[in-house]
């Protein structure tokens, strides 16, 4: 007869050695890669570094370092200033003599996959001091994180303003994920942890999914966390998206609206809207979708011009850059390449000349709004 402490012993070898062969399993099937997806996308760079942002959820680490990679696309080295940009300045409040322009967006100000030089930003900066038509050196400072939308920018203009005096401020605007129903964060907020930031549905598990398949593979759809808030029509129905937004559209033309410095929209484009446009054999069905995008985009935009905001959208500019049109995205990655960025820089420094050149020269004022 086996006495009763052998038999708990076996029990529990036996379930020790039986998982142990379940997580084996586990890792030469599906359930590995679904794991290592917490630490690593497989289309673009896990953003690392990040900390608690009482404001904004998450900002940067001062004075983190690291490299941003993906595979077969990019790995670029990169740093955080002790202010929280990237970027290799310090800028103090006063710019006596400079035209300081605030650029404000997500990954594609940030430049997720092109080197500091060759960021939105960088480029901007150096067209507009090219020709020196206005008389006065102009400085760019980006503010940018990868995952921000239209709330992040709201704080980050009346967080950076009253820092940094600018003379104006641009909004970065991505035409994807930036244009989306606010009722999705609330429903699954975000958390940072270990440095990158996790939805609350993965934070409470992430220890142990971690460090095992077998975890991840049972934890991947099961969430203890419920939605803080039920679903409501905004979140299935894209018309019903723009009243979300009216707020933080409200908040980031406010200084335009105020006596401070002008605001201007820059209409960021996806890879795939910059290629539906370049080919004729698109799908009817494809179009359509199109259609309705740009229409709900077009009235997105139209509330911050109602509220004084200038709105630049680069349409044409796509349509009619030299070919082919791949060559202005990263290869795996969706986000701009150090061409696309000069592209996206040429044609906003062009604009700010022509709409806005009271201001670069170091007078703000109110002026006619663009043609869209």
């Amino acid at each position: 007869m086996i006495p009763p402490m052998r038999k708990w012993m076996l029990a529990v070898g036996g379930l020790v050695v039986g998982l142990g062969i379940a997580e084996g399993v586990c890792r030469l099937t599906v359930a590995y890669p679904a794991m290592s997806t917490l630490w690593a996308g497989g289309s673009t760079w896990r953003v690392r570094g990040l900390i608690a942002d009482p404001d904004v959820e998450f900002s940067f680490e001062p004075g983190y370092s690291d490299r941003m990679s993906v595979p077969g696309d990019y790995d670029i080295a990169f740093s955080i200033s002790p202010q929280g940009l990237r970027d290799d300045r310090t800028y103090a409040p006063e710019h006596p003599g400079t035209t300081r322009i605030l650029l404000v967006g997500d990954s594609f100000v940030f430049g997720v996959g092109v080197e500091l030089q060759d960021t939105l930003g960088r480029q901007l900066e150096r067209d507009l001091n090219e020709d020196g038509a206005h008389g006065r050196p102009v400085e760019v400072v980006a503010v940018g994180v990868p995952g921000y939308g239209l709330d992040a920018y709201a704080t980050l203009i009346e967080r950076w303003v009253p820092r940094l005096h600018p003379d104006l401020i641009v909004v970065a605007l991505f035409t994807g994920n930036d244009l989306m129903n606010y009722d999705v964060k609330r429903r699954d907020p975000r958390q940072v942890i270990e440095g990158t930031f996790v939805s609350r549905s993965k934070a409470w598990s992430w220890n142990l999914r971690k460090y095992s398949a077998l975890a991840s593979a049972l934890l991947k759809r099961w969430n203890p966390y419920p939605a803080e808030a039920p679903e409501t029509a905004a979140s299935r129905d894209p018309e019903s998206m723009l009243p979300t937004m009216l707020p933080w559209i409200e908040r980031i033309a406010a200084p335009a609206r105020s006596g401070g410095p002008p605001v201007s929209v820059l209409v960021i484009h996806g890879r795939e809207t910059v290629l539906s446009w370049r080919d004729e054999h698109q799908p009817q069905a494809v179009r359509d979708q199109q259609a309705r995008f740009l229409k709900r985009m077009n009235e997105t935009l139209d509330e911050f011009t109602r509220r004084g905001a200038s709105v630049f959208n680069p349409q044409e500019a796509w349509v009619s850059a030299p070919p082919p049109p791949t060559r202005y995205f990263l290869k795996i990655d969706a986000h701009l390449s150090a061409e696309g960025d000069g592209l996206m820089a040429g044609y906003l420094a062009t604009q700010l000349r022509q709409h806005l050149g009271a201001a670069l020269a170091g007078a703000p004022e109110r002026t006619s709004q663009p043609p869209r």
